[in-house]
């Protein structure tokens, strides 16, 4: 009965063609389906053992915010891995890619401009928690001059006081920030004495996520507010990145059937092998 049922079904339906991704029509756009597509190339170039030929020139067309995002995270994956001394090769291969397919189309350079303000900030970042932890000073004097590290000609972190422009966190891409408070900035007391900055923060809601702000942030009421991060030296998050991505991803699809466990995910990100920057959230207790 059960095999006779069975033959009984009807076929089912022919597979659908991907999407175009045209611009506008909630993909990637023209830009990204061509960008990952010369991606696509090197990998498979990369992977062969021969060297990947330049990706293909995307179209001239604006890349939307979801595609900034997915370029955001995927350099600094990209970026960190390329350093693997295995498979380093690979990775750059993948990496040049990337830049050359943003630097075909106006859109993709100004994208790509902000990832070196990017790379500025995190190193910025990285210079001041390596001095301080080199320091060997007690946690209050950390403090004090992490503090005096933003004041002109001071220290590394006096060009965060007032950017020139918002800057997107590579933390964070929902978030913009315009300049650090450095009088809320602070030295945690560990040994590899972890620093927490806070920023300036223009915010924006998370795509899908029916608004609401990130936890690390507090808001003014008027679309801005700040926006608290650890920079952490000494310490390899990869995992920790890995695992907080999968909590937020489950967090997503429960959400989607209607399950809210009240779960807080903060960001994790993986900047260098023993690098990292991770979301500090706002109003909690200390376990």
């Amino acid at each position: 009965w059960q095999r006779q049922r069975l033959s009984n079904r009807p076929p089912p339906p022919p597979p659908q063609p991907p999407p175009t991704g045209r611009a506008g029509s909630g993909g990637l756009g023209e830009v990204g389906t061509a960008l990952l597509g010369g991606l696509s190339h090197a990998v498979r170039g990369s992977i062969g053992g021969a060297a990947p030929p330049a990706a293909p020139a995307p179209p001239a067309a604006a890349a939307g915010g979801g595609f900034s995002e997915l370029a955001i995270s995927l350099h600094w994956y990209i970026s960190l891995e390329r350093r693997d001394p295995r498979h380093g090769p690979h990775y750059a291969a993948v990496y040049d890619a990337l830049h050359v397919g943003l630097a075909a189309t106006p859109a993709g350079a100004a994208l790509r401009s902000m990832l070196r303000r990017q790379e500025a900030l995190v190193g910025a970042l990285s210079a001041a928690a390596q001095a301080l932890k080199a320091a060997g000073e007690s946690r209050p004097k950390r403090i004090a001059r992490l503090q005096a590290m933003f004041e002109k000609d001071a220290g590394p972190l006096a060009p965060l006081r007032s950017l020139d422009a918002p800057l997107i966190l590579p933390l964070d891409p929902t978030a913009a920030v315009v300049g650090a408070l450095p009088e809320r900035s602070t030295v945690f007391k560990s040994a590899l004495s972890p620093i927490s900055v806070t920023f300036r923060a223009l915010l924006r809601p998370p795509a899908g996520s029916g608004g609401g702000a990130s936890s690390s942030t507090s808001s003014d009421g008027g679309g801005g507010g700040s926006y608290a991060i650890i920079f952490k030296s000494g310490d390899d998050l990869r995992q920790d990145q890995m695992v907080l991505a999968m909590l937020r991803l489950m967090d997503s699809l429960l959400r989607a059937q209607g399950l809210d466990l009240q779960l807080t995910a903060y960001r994790v990100l993986a900047t260098a092998p023993s690098e990292g920057m991770v979301e500090r959230v706002a109003a909690c207790a200390p376990l």
